[in-house]
């Protein structure tokens, strides 16, 4: 029984994953000004970019290779990202709830001066 508010957040973050995926393959906008420049370090692999880091590009890369040059492909590589950064901070949220009710991080995160 402790695993089920898990099962219901995996649940419920793979539906609205799934409605994002829906959306992005049904979007009728082109690419905004951050998603095509990215595409362009996708086309053009390189060890470093001016502003960035390489694994952006890497997986726009990847994705491109998977599912062709299309939008859909571009941007369902910031859709599974999110989706994933969800799931690695769901347990530092419950531990930061958790101890919000016991008042200790009230305490420690207190900037007023006593």
């Amino acid at each position: 029984m402790k695993n089920w508010p898990r099962i219901g957040f995996l649940t419920l973050l793979v539906g609205l994953s799934g409605l994002n995926l829906l959306y992005v393959w049904k979007c009728p906008l082109d690419l905004c000004g951050d998603e095509a420049h990215y595409w362009e370090w996708a086309r053009h692999i390189d060890i470093c970019y001016y502003s960035k880091g390489p694994v952006v590009a890497y997986l726009i890369w990847l994705a491109t290779h998977i599912g062709g040059d299309s939008p859909f492909a571009i941007r369902t590589v910031a859709v599974l990202l999110s989706a994933g950064a969800s799931q690695l901070h769901t347990p530092s949220a419950a531990g930061s709830s958790r101890a919000r009710r016991r008042g200790s991080s009230a305490r420690c995160c207190s900037w007023r001066r006593r």
